[in-house]
């Protein structure tokens, strides 16, 4: 173990490159220092792996790489939160070299999974970010410490981040894994194939590509709900003019009403003695308070449908939060076993001891993520669930609504001065008889939620960790 980090190296125009199956793995303690590192990353590192241990992980930084990136990795990892980004690093040789970084608090310990880039589009777009924000960094080195220059690099890399369209940095984390796990399942296999693989190595194996099924099974079924979603949301779309329909309604009947029968308590005063005789009158009075009670039973009914259709997006907005929430701890579960399989084969291989130490680490992260992915899938499906009620809900408060709505128009040409209302009361009739069909259809789409299922097998995970825990101990 090294005392002493070794001396930064001067850049050159060199590049490393890496095959698209090969991973980095290793792990730091709370203050960044290297406490395991696998063969791939001594390999293109150019480092020697007495020299990365116990040297602080920023002997790797690239002088392209702005401060705010690293703010922002400590920021959600002291926070408890998964960091992914992309990341340009330099070797001991000076040569440079990129990956795709993930980085995990694992109880004591920040364990990262490194991979090579395959979605250039981002990382092209992800790159002119970070070159804007050194530019900034830059600017205000001068007279600032080191980290008021990584904050105000943060604030500029932020607002950077916010218009990409993103949520935050966590939103850009889990949108990079989803997308770059999924390119490189795509390129290659994410798990290693040794036919030649027997006793624990090949049973260590054997145990990631049950995993591995396991897992794609749930990104299939997430494909579903994530399309229902945006059907759902189109749909919504859809119908905003019945629902303005719905409201136009309710706003005819509240004028109406206030014409043939205004509140008692304003005392209205009446054009002549016989309108005076006329509205005092005991059927009149009887006709008012009919007028008045159907309007608030047709008012209560279409907030009741209004509600419901207000509250949806906001509904949906949270199942698809929740859906990518789900596909991000997909992808870093399926990348964590990866690396699993990876390591198992440097063992095979007799190319490093540390998956000894490293492997244990990635069977708590495991662990961790198939817990955090359990209690997703039980979110989903309750908000899943609460759908077709919302719509239901909805639909039913406009139904009802309907028949009150014939009896109001009824009522109203019973009074003396009905023609007052002719308006009203036409619109009300027409768009009562039309009905609402579109909101039918709504509800229609909505109710498939009912036969969506989302499987996942928290026990089975864990019996598949605690597989792979087995299988090391025989290889000790």
């Amino acid at each position: 173990m090294s005392e002493h980090a070794p001396k930064r190296p001067e850049l050159t125009d060199e590049r490393h490159e890496f095959g698209i199956e090969e991973m980095f793995f290793s792990t730091t303690d709370a203050k960044g220092v290297i406490t395991n590192a696998n063969d791939v990353f001594v390999r293109i590192s150019h480092y020697g792996e007495d020299e990365l241990m116990g040297a602080p992980h920023n002997i790797l930084r690239h002088p392209e790489m702005p401060a705010a990136a690293f703010k922002f990795m400590w920021d959600e990892l002291q926070a408890g939160r998964k960091f992914c980004a992309y990341v340009r690093n330099l070797a001991a040789d000076g040569a440079t070299y990129d990956v795709f970084a993930t980085v995990v608090p694992v109880g004591d310990s920040y364990l990262s999974v490194r991979t090579r880039p395959l979605r250039q589009d981002l990382w092209d777009v992800v790159c002119e970010q970070y070159k804007a924000t050194l530019d900034v960094e830059k600017a205000h080195r001068d007279g600032n410490s080191r980290h008021q220059v990584a904050v105000l690099g943060a604030q500029d890399l932020g607002a950077r981040v916010g218009s990409l369209g993103f949520s935050g940095v966590a939103d850009l984390c889990a949108q990079l894994l989803i997308a770059e796990v999924q390119e490189h399942s795509a390129q290659s296999s994410l798990l290693p194939d040794r036919p030649d693989a027997t006793g624990a190595v090949g049973q260590l194996l054997h145990i990631t590509r049950n995993i591995e099924g396991q897992v794609t099974g749930l990104i299939s079924r997430l494909e579903e709900y994530g399309a229902l979603v945006a059907r759902l949301r189109a749909a919504h779309d859809d119908v905003a003019p019945t629902v303005q329909r719905v409201r136009d309604l309710r706003d005819a009947v509240h004028t109406g009403t206030d014409k043939l029968a205004p509140d008692a308590t304003e005392n209205p005063t009446q054009d002549s003695a016989g309108d005076a005789a006329a509205s005092s009158s005991e059927e009149t009075a009887a006709l008012q308070e009919t007028l008045r009670h159907l309007a608030e039973v047709i008012d209560d009914r279409v907030a009741t449908a209004l509600t419901g259709y207000e509250n949806l997006p906001d509904q949906l907005a949270e199942l698809a939060g929740a859906i990518d929430e789900m596909r991000a701890d997909i992808a870093l579960l399926r990348l964590h076993n990866s690396m699993v399989g990876r390591l198992a084969l440097e063992l095979l291989d007799g190319k490093s001891t540390q998956a000894f130490t490293a492997v244990p680490l990635l069977c708590d992260a495991l662990t961790e993520g198939a817990n955090r992915t359990a209690s997703r899938v039980a979110k989903a499906r309750e908000l899943t669930q609460a759908i077709p009620e919302i719509l239901s809900s909805a639909i039913a408060g406009v139904d009802r609504s309907r028949r009150q709505l014939n009896k109001w128009a009824g009522t109203t040409e019973r009074f003396d001065n009905a023609q007052d209302v002719a308006e009203e009361r036409e619109y009300v009739e027409t768009q009562s008889q039309t009905g609402f069909d579109e909101l039918n259809e709504l509800s229609a789409l909505g109710a498939k939620c009912t036969f969506l299922t989302m499987p996942f097998d928290a026990d089975s995970m864990t019996a598949n960790v605690a597989g792979i825990r087995g299988a090391l101990e025989q290889l000790k």
